[in-house]
């Protein structure tokens, strides 16, 4: 092994930091939207993923990417609201460089009984979307979810998903969480779309133009 032996404890180390960290900002997004009767509509902790135990793929080891979703309630669902902390993940037309918080919004075109996690996942990148609607460079809005969406279950294709981008580095307390994160995701709910936009344009990346 060619790498110093300090390097990767340190490395690792970094690495546990990292996740803590990130464990801190969902934790504070649930603590915030339940305030406003936001719920996790499963019992389920799982937080990631599509990461892989075969030695064959040591490159997915690690999560590429962590979430959690929320909905007014448990069952008979018509909207959830999601934050995904997206570590290294394709994100197809959009080239990021960095971590990134995408948070998003799929409003379902009929009631569904459940809210799979990889649902909400599918309607946080845009690649998903087979029809996008910008309402400014920064945000996406009412954007036909694929039926093709890697093979997931065919009541996706009833969902439109809204979303927006924030690097990772700039949720760094529990007020840039709230401020960045769950005031515009209580807004997309609402479908102000303006208010949303105002609260992030100076945070979230440019996706056109």
């Amino acid at each position: 092994m060619s790498i110093n032996g300090k390097d990767i404890s340190d490395c690792i180390q970094f690495l546990k930091n990292v996740y803590v960290e990130s464990a801190t900002v969902l934790r504070t997004t649930e603590d915030l939207l339940s305030k406003n009767r936001w719920i996790i509509p499963t019992s389920s902790s799982v937080v990631h993923r599509n990461t892989s135990n075969s030695i064959e793929h040591p490159e997915y080891w690690m999560p590429r990417y962590i979430y959690r979703y929320f909905s007014k309630r448990k069952t008979s669902i018509t909207e959830v609201l999601g934050i995904t902390i997206a570590y290294d993940w394709d994100f197809n037309e959009v080239n990021f460089n960095e971590p990134m918080v995408c948070c998003s919004r799929i409003k379902f075109k009929e009631e569904v009984k459940d809210c799979k996690a990889a649902w909400f996942v599918l309607g946080g990148f845009r690649k998903y979307c087979k029809e996008i609607t910008y309402h400014s460079a920064n945000l996406y809005i009412d954007s036909v979810i694929s039926d093709k969406s890697v093979g997931y279950d065919s009541l996706i294709e009833n969902g439109n998903a809204s979303g927006f981008y924030i690097p990772l580095v700039d949720i760094n307390n529990s007020q840039a969480v709230e401020n960045y994160i769950v005031k515009p995701l209580i807004k997309l709910s609402e479908e102000q779309y303006e208010e949303c936009n105002n609260m992030i344009k100076d945070k979230a990346i440019k996706m056109i133009g």
